[in-house]
């Protein structure tokens, strides 16, 4: 999440340039560039031993998940993120690095690009650092960085190039809440349950969030003001019902108020991104190979569309991040 704001100005003409609106009977946006995701393609004659199967590259998507303009074409790129004013956005990448056995994570950087493919930038080297999100004022970087045994949070100053370790029991991948706090998911290995945390940047001090929700599941997404998050409830176990499907939850930290995100409730559904105008996308189970991807507009009150699908053997993965810009 990290760039942003350089001047109204550029933000205007990105606006202007990348978002043409359209005006009929009722206003729509359309937007070439409103996301950030992956496009894997397998790699012919790779031995099945060799853990390396998929290219990897970021491509931009517009409004309908269609892709558009590739950015990177190294074939080890992922995790894009949009910084907030949607001029940058920041990436993982294996480029310059032997592939790793397949026990190792390896060594990996993180990187940033223009959202035009222009003025890419190595930020950091020679460790194994993933999953980059941007901070809210758009100056730092939150990322992990694998240490042969576990991962550890690091916060980058993207204009210093400095770095700061916190220690945060990370289980999945750290999410700004505001400028200064950031929460995770993390397990506790008594109960075998997880449950979330925060991070004070400034101080580094950790506390975990008393949600009322037994277990959040493997990761949660967090509203836009960090009031909010959305994680997968499960049926219970016992008494086994068969009619029982998992659904999506929005749980209001503040209340402790629940609400279920309309069309949520399929035999297999999973959190995708809750973008920048608050609206929440996720899997939507199809008979058959593949799924649908919906989208429940207003904070997940909304009832869902569905703005696309994913089938075995695409080669485009779910966005990763949305364009504040263009907000879908």
């Amino acid at each position: 999440m990290a760039d942003r704001r350089r001047a109204l100005i550029v933000v205007s003409l990105l606006a202007t340039a990348a978002c043409a609106q359209a005006t009929g009977e009722t206003e729509t946006t359309s937007c070439a560039e409103a996301f950030a995701a992956t496009l894997s393609i397998p790699i012919p004659d790779q031995p099945p031993a060799d853990h390396v199967a998929y290219s990897s590259d970021i491509v931009l998507l517009d409004q309908n998940l269609q892709p558009g303009r590739r950015l990177t074409d190294d074939g080890r790129s992922g995790y894009p993120d949009f910084s907030p004013d949607g001029e940058r956005i920041a990436f993982e990448s294996f480029r310059g690095y032997e592939p790793a056995g397949d026990f190792d994570v390896g060594l990996s950087s993180i990187w940033v690009i223009g959202q035009d493919g222009q003025g890419e930038e190595q930020l950091t080297r020679g460790y194994g650092d993933r999953f980059p999100r941007w901070s809210p004022d758009g100056e730092r970087i939150v990322f992990l960085r694998w240490d042969g045994d576990s991962y550890q949070p690091q916060i980058l100053d993207v204009d210093g190039g400095t770095t700061t370790a916190l220690d945060a029991p990370v289980y999945d991948r750290l999410d700004w809440i505001s400028d200064d706090v950031l929460a995770g998911v993390s397990y506790d290995e008594q109960n075998y349950t997880t449950y979330l945390f925060q991070v004070d940047v400034a101080t580094g001090d950790v506390q975990r969030i008393e949600s009322g929700v037994d277990d959040v599941g493997g990761g949660v997404l967090w509203s836009p003001d960090g009031t909010e998050f959305a994680y997968v409830r499960q049926p219970p176990r016992e008494p086994y019902d068969r009619a029982a499907r998992p659904t999506i939850q929005i749980h209001d930290l503040e209340t402790g108020e629940e609400r279920t995100v309309p069309g949520s409730d399929t035999l297999v559904n999973q959190l995708i991104l809750w973008t920048s105008d608050g609206s929440l996308l996720f899997w939507q189970n199809t008979r058959g190979a593949g799924y649908n991807i919906a989208l429940s507009a207003d904070g997940g009150q909304a009832t869902e569309r569905v703005i696309g699908a994913h089938r075995d053997g695409q080669a485009v993965s779910d966005p990763y991040s949305d364009n504040p810009v263009c907000a879908p």
